[in-house]
């Protein structure tokens, strides 16, 4: 039993420090791809809600319709967010 103990320990280890802070910064005004959008730019970052304060959203600019949407930051860094003004 202190075998499995040690074991997931080390892999909860692990995972915190896979985890890596992202500043806004870092994010504003690059370019990012989504998977069937076109490209998109990050503008912000909206403040958190007491219901959701895990959740960091941030506001998007499409480029090629220049429509803005607020999504969640997790889903802008993999690409998966819809522009609703594509044609």
């Amino acid at each position: 039993m202190n075998i499995n103990y040690n074991i997931i320990y080390l892999r909860r280890t692990i995972i915190i420090m896979a985890r890596k802070v992202i500043t806004i910064e870092e994010l504003q005004n690059k370019i990012f791809k989504s998977k069937h959008y076109g490209e998109f730019i990050v503008l912000n970052e909206e403040p958190r809600s007491k219901a959701s304060k895990h959740d960091r959203r941030v506001k998007i600019r499409f480029l090629n319709t220049g429509n803005e949407y607020v999504v969640q930051l997790g889903n802008a860094l993999l690409g998966n967010v819809r522009d609703s003004g594509h044609p």
